[in-house]
């Protein structure tokens, strides 16, 4: 014989006590006591403790009152939140001036170079040379007009072209410029010629000719009969010619 489940027990008894109670009130008979179904609720215990709750026909099912609804709590519209104000910064302090400063005028232009006949020194060459002659034993020289133009012509052109050579930057020669002045039928000629400071007196210049054997020779040759000299400034030096001949 198997043995019923503790379930099947306990509900059978459930029912035996409820027909006994409703027998003894004498309001229902062992025919209409019967159990009919009725709604229930199984609820797991702990430890596996089965829990049955039953209920005649005459016993009003409860029912079960669904908790209220808790009204919804209105929520505001959103609202856009304000635009942050920037906050106030003070105001920058003025950018420094600059000190005024006074522009000092342009200087002006530096004159062009000077550019002149040196007569002056050209005559005092002359005289100088003939004092040389002079201390040497030798006769002075006469001053000749052709020899002065071609020796000036030729400082003037050496000047121009920044040159110092006896041949010329054209390719003249000093006979090729004694003739060209004029001083034509010559026996003899020399020249001699110099480039230096505007500010040289002429003594310095026959001292620079005297120490070199070949113009300190030209100026005291006993063949030299005439003599001439032409000097030209041009910015800060000084071209001069000596010519000497004799025809």
């Amino acid at each position: 014989m198997s043995q019923l489940p503790a379930s099947n027990v306990l509900r059978g008894a459930g029912w035996c006590l409820a027909l006994l109670l409703l027998a003894s009130l004498g309001g229902v008979s062992p025919s209409a006591a019967e159990p009919q179904p009725v709604a229930s609720s199984t609820y797991a215990r702990p430890v596996g403790v089965l829990q049955q709750v039953s209920r005649p026909d005459s016993v009003p099912v409860p029912t079960s009152t669904p908790a209220p609804t808790p009204a919804p709590t209105p929520v505001p519209p959103p609202r856009a939140a304000p635009a942050p104000q920037p906050a106030s910064e003070p105001a920058p302090p003025p950018a420094p001036q600059p000190a005024t400063t006074l522009t000092p005028a342009p200087a002006p232009p530096p004159p062009p170079p000077q550019r002149y006949a040196d007569a002056e020194a050209a005559a005092a060459i002359v005289t100088l040379t003939n004092d040389l002659r002079t201390q040497h034993g030798q006769p002075p020289l006469t001053a000749d007009g052709a020899l002065a133009a071609a020796a000036q012509a030729y400082a003037e052109t050496m000047a121009t072209n920044d040159w110092l050579a006896h041949d010329g930057p054209d390719g003249s020669t000093l006979s090729a410029r004694a003739q060209a002045a004029g001083y034509n039928g010559w026996s003899y000629l020399a020249e001699n010629l110099y480039l230096g400071f505007y500010g040289d007196s002429p003594a310095n210049i026959i001292q620079v000719w005297v120490t070199s054997p070949a113009h300190l020779n030209a100026m005291l040759s006993d063949l030299a009969m005439e003599i001439g000299v032409g000097c030209y400034v041009s910015g800060d030096y000084r071209w001069c010619v000596q010519d000497f001949g004799a025809r």
